[in-house]
C-alpha cells in the first residue's frame, strides 16, 4: 500500500492558483467593454475647481474648553505641542499658539473672568521646565 499525501506547500500554491482564478473570473464577467463619457467638459459648464489644502491634517487631540463661541483645543503627541482656537459659530480654526514645552496639553482651564486660558502640560522628565501663558 502507498500512502499518497499532498505537502503543505502544494497545498498552498493549489488554493493560490484556485484564489486567483475565481477573482479573475469574477472580475471580468461582468464587466462591460470601456466606453468614453459624453457629456459637456468642465470647461464648457464653467465648473471651478477650489482648492481646499490638504486631505488629511493630523492633529491628535487631547483636552478642549469652551470660552464664550471659542472653543481651545490642546493637542496630544504633536511636537511641539499646540493649542488652537475654533470659532464655534462658523467652525473655522481662529488663532494656533506653538508651546515651547511638553508634547501633550493634558488639560485645559480659564479663569473666572475668562481672560487667562491655562494648559496643563506632560513634559519627559529631561525637557525644559514649565511656561506660563497669559491672556486669551
Amino acid at each position: 500500500m502507498q500512502n499518497s499525501f499532498y505537502s503543505r506547500r502544494t497545498v498552498i500554491r493549489a488554493g493560490g492558483t484556485a484564489g486567483l482564478a475565481a477573482l479573475l473570473a469574477a472580475g471580468t464577467a461582468g464587466s462591460a467593454p470601456a466606453q468614453a463619457l459624453t457629456g459637456s467638459s468642465p470647461a464648457e459648464d464653467g465648473t471651478t475647481v477650489v482648492d481646499l489644502g490638504p486631505a488629511i491634517v493630523q492633529f491628535s487631540l487631547m483636552s478642549g474648553q469652551l470660552v464664550g463661541n471659542t472653543l481651545y483645543i490642546g493637542s496630544r503627541n504633536v511636537e511641539p505641542a499646540r493649542i488652537i482656537a475654533l470659532d464655534v459659530a462658523t467652525g473655522l480654526v481662529v488663532a494656533q499658539t506653538e508651546l515651547a514645552t511638553g508634547h501633550s496639553v493634558q488639560t485645559l482651564t480659564v479663569d473666572a473672568e475668562g481672560n487667562t486660558l491655562y494648559a496643563g502640560m506632560l513634559q519627559k522628565s529631561s525637557g525644559p521646565r514649565p511656561m506660563c501663558i497669559a491672556g486669551t
